[in-house]
């Protein structure tokens, strides 16, 4: 007992000399409105075999809209792919196919895609024209050990909140090639709890008592329990870059 104290205020007072600024003052209100705000986006696809059979496939993902129609989503989330892995009782099996249509949803509404760079996908609604009620933050105001909340979608099933801190400023992986580049662009990590289906997910961190976003997660990168963010700043820019079509 005496052990578990010592090491209890051990750790409390390494996390303080880290400059770990962990929170436990959430607003459940903002949370809610944040979880409210997001939306579901569905992608259908066809897929044509080689034997000329056709597969119809789905995807689910969580995006944020930004108003006037516009909606932000991560272009893996919405992308059907050629190759898939079908489960058989004698073992798990690679198929090929060509991709013959793809057509991404909100609800019954068909959205218009606008364009896409690296991983960032732009898609315009008719109908949902509701901005967002969060503002997105300055990403390079953020420091190791901020307080960081995850309004996630995890396994593509459901919303869930899950908290956690900045663990570095800069990755290591390459956002875009998965590789080890010696040369960080974009991203950082934190270790909110990632699972498939997070992908696209918004990542808050505050500025005082203001919820605000400062990145992207892709669940893609997720390994051994840490997480992976494009910056808000550069997802902002690569934005308006689709936007005036200069990608």
């Amino acid at each position: 007992m005496k052990l578990l104290i010592i090491i209890s205020v051990f750790c409390l007072f390494s996390c303080s000399n880290l400059g770990v600024n962990f929170r436990n003052d959430y607003s459940p209100i903002d949370i809610q409105t944040a979880r409210d705000s997001l939306v579901v986006i569905t992608t259908i696809g066809k897929v044509k075999l080689a034997d000329d059979k056709v597969l119809e496939k789905k995807k689910r993902a969580v995006a944020i809209p930004l108003g006037n129609g516009y909606i932000l989503a991560l272009a893996h989330c919405i992308i059907v792919p050629a190759n898939f892995k079908v489960n058989t009782p004698f073992g798990q099996f690679t198929m090929s196919g060509t991709v013959l249509s793809q057509k991404t949803y909100i609800g019954k509404e068909k959205l218009e895609l606008i364009g896409m760079k690296d991983d960032i996908c732009l898609l315009r609604s008719k109908k949902f024209k509701n901005p967002f009620p969060f503002e997105f933050g300055n990403s390079d105001d953020i420091k190791i050990g901020d307080s960081v909340l995850s309004i996630g979608f995890s396994f593509a099933k459901d919303f869930n909140v899950k908290a956690g801190i900045i663990s570095t400023l800069e990755s290591n992986i390459d956002y875009f090639r998965k590789e080890k580049t010696g040369v960080p662009k974009h991203t950082f990590m934190h270790s909110t709890p990632i699972n498939g289906g997070d992908s696209g997910s918004p990542l808050f961190a505050f500025k005082g008592s203001i919820m605000q976003i400062v990145g992207i997660t892709n669940a893609m990168l997720k390994d051994h329990g840490m997480g992976f963010a494009l910056k808000s700043n550069y997802v902002l820019k690569t934005v308006e870059q689709i936007k005036n079509a200069k990608i």
